[in-house]
């Protein structure tokens, strides 16, 4: 993809846009099914022990536990969960790539990481309601969502990342 055009630049950002939203869809898609289902009596089973409570807690402080790292001060070497550590750790990476196509696809790589994690975490949430019944995994859930929406990749940070320093 040259970044150089323009009508290509637009449509980069085009597809993170649909990336993004294809995701968001998929995860409000599935909450609504499951909601659908405990709407109509579907059977749930307690937990022993909470277990469930406690994983899902840990999946959704894990999975994002910083947006933006450089934000607060994090650096490459910790601080962030995977997710975001791997996001940017492959955003740093991109300076090492001449050429636009290879710049493109680590950058397309780094987002899709960052939304997987937190579409995982928020997926597990839903699970774990459609288990229990429990309105706890939902606040998980609702937090993920916002976080997720938060994580969407912007035309500033498309710009920031692929634009700067590049030489093709």
């Amino acid at each position: 993809m040259n970044l150089n055009n323009p009508q290509q630049l637009e449509q980069a950002k085009r597809i993170l846009l649909i990336i993004f939203l294809a995701l968001l869809a998929g995860q409000g898609i599935f909450l609504g099914v499951v909601s659908f289902l405990h709407s109509r009596g579907f059977q749930t089973y307690a937990a022993p022990g909470d277990v469930l409570l406690i994983v899902a807690a840990l999946l959704t402080v894990a999975g994002p536990a910083r947006l933006r790292p450089e934000e607060f001060g994090a650096s490459r070497s910790g601080g962030s969960a995977a997710g975001f550590f791997l996001y940017v750790n492959r955003v740093q990476a991109i300076s090492q790539y001449t050429d636009s196509n290879s710049r493109w696809r680590v950058y397309l790589s780094a987002v899709i990481l960052r939304l997987a994690m937190l579409e995982a975490a928020s997926t597990a949430n839903i699970g774990f309601y459609l288990l229990t019944g429990d309105y706890t995994f939902l606040v998980f859930v609702t937090l993920l969502l916002v976080l997720f929406v938060i994580a969407r990749p912007t035309s500033e940070s498309f710009e920031e990342n692929m634009l700067k320093n590049r030489s093709a």
